[in-house]
């Protein structure tokens, strides 16, 4: 039972101040050290929706396809992504390292991930957080690593053919839309202007995917081709 003060939101405001405090640390981490984007990527301050449980805690629910592997590109930008299998504690899971060259020549910007993919009901999704593995980690400190909130992107996928893979982020302003209007209801805490964090935890979060189905909107198609 609830005493009269306590408040059931707090699990979500400390998960929230924890995002403010990524942000800090790794601002005046990039400030000193000019790091790759690779320690930003699939924290809390990078992309707009992104969810604080994985996807699943189920090993049945991740599938290894191969048909992933290999180097991909995306047509509309300047971005590779060179994909490869990694034996983990949980079966096969993927590791994602994408290049985003730059067009004056500089220093392209490098993000490692590590990937699984998820069969929920016969669909697919890809579950993505950072590689914290990769060198660029190091330089971070002991105390500001156990501070970071790792958190999961996540990726519909749409198809995986021979020269394509079709998927689809979440787009935030769609998710918001329908979040204001009561259409669905999901936990979530606004980090900032641009950026949600789902909290719901795996099982509620695999309905809720399933619920969004029917708001096309929401997810996005994107396509990668191969490159040969």
């Amino acid at each position: 039972m609830l005493q009269k003060n306590q408040d059931v939101r707090t699990p979500y405001r400390i998960a929230k101040r924890i995002g403010e405090l990524n942000c800090i640390i790794l601002k005046n981490f990039i400030m000193k050290k000019e790091i790759l984007l690779a320690c930003v990527a699939s924290l809390i301050i990078a992309s707009c929706v992104k969810s604080l449980y994985p996807l699943t805690e189920n090993t049945k629910d991740i599938v290894f396809k191969k048909e992933l592997l290999g180097r991909w590109k995306d047509p509309k930008e300047n971005t590779e992504y060179f994909i490869d299998s990694v034996t983990t504690t949980e079966g096969i899971k993927y590791k994602v390292m994408v290049v985003e060259r730059k067009a004056d020549n500089a220093r392209p910007d490098t993000n490692n991930f590590v990937v699984m993919l998820v069969n929920i009901q016969g669909h697919y999704f890809l579950d993505c957080i950072a590689d914290i593995n990769q060198p660029s980690y190091s330089d971070i400190g002991e105390q500001n690593m156990s501070l970071l909130l790792p958190a999961h992107f996540i990726l519909k996928v749409y198809g995986i053919g021979q020269d394509y893979l079709s998927m689809s982020s979440i787009d935030k302003d769609a998710l918001s839309l329908l979040l204001q209007n009561k259409k669905i209801a999901i936990r979530h805490e606004d980090l900032s202007k641009d950026d949600i964090l789902l909290t719901e935890k795996p099982a509620t979060l695999q309905e809720k995917l399933m619920e969004l189905e029917k708001f096309p909107g929401v997810f996005k198609k994107d396509s990668l081709i191969r490159m040969k």
